[in-house]
């Protein structure tokens, strides 16, 4: 026999949540983008000159190891906008992310003057050319779950 009191089962929480919409996939983007331009262009040359500094080199001058260091958090920060984009529009984790990189890799871009600039920096070309925000939206693709099957 069933209690008559007791409630009944909420069968919404069995149920997938649809898409977000283009407003909130719109909105997403823009912020995973300004927080990963916010951690790879300020967080991460400060962190990894004080890793620089701390290991006894000279910050001031592009050393390999400070590039290097460089490049991974600045993976890792596009990697993390990826995935807060990802994660806010929840079903359009590919369009989510895909925006964050591409619109990081125009706004690289325009920062060291479009592809002239590209080829006449300071810094040495496997820095320049090293693919950041193809691995970092690979990266967060792979661990949000798309390429699984």
């Amino acid at each position: 026999m069933t209690n008559p009191y007791a409630p009944p089962g909420a069968p919404v929480t069995d149920m997938n949540r649809p898409p977000a919409g283009w407003g909130k996939v719109l909105a997403m983007i823009a912020a995973g983008w300004l927080l990963a331009n916010f951690l790879a262009w300020l967080i991460a040359p400060l962190a990894a000159s004080a890793v620089v500094q701390a290991l006894g080199e000279e910050p001031d001058k592009p050393v390999t190891m400070f590039l290097a260091i460089d490049l991974l958090l600045s993976i890792a920060a596009i990697y993390f906008g990826c995935r807060v984009a990802a994660w806010g529009s929840r079903g359009r984790i590919v369009i989510a992310a895909l925006g964050v990189a591409v619109l990081s890799a125009l706004f690289y871009l325009y920062q060291i003057g479009g592809f002239a600039g590209l080829i006449s920096a300071e810094f040495p070309l496997w820095y320049q050319f090293f693919p950041v925000n193809l691995v970092a939206l690979l990266l967060a693709l792979w661990s949000s779950g798309v390429s699984k099957t």
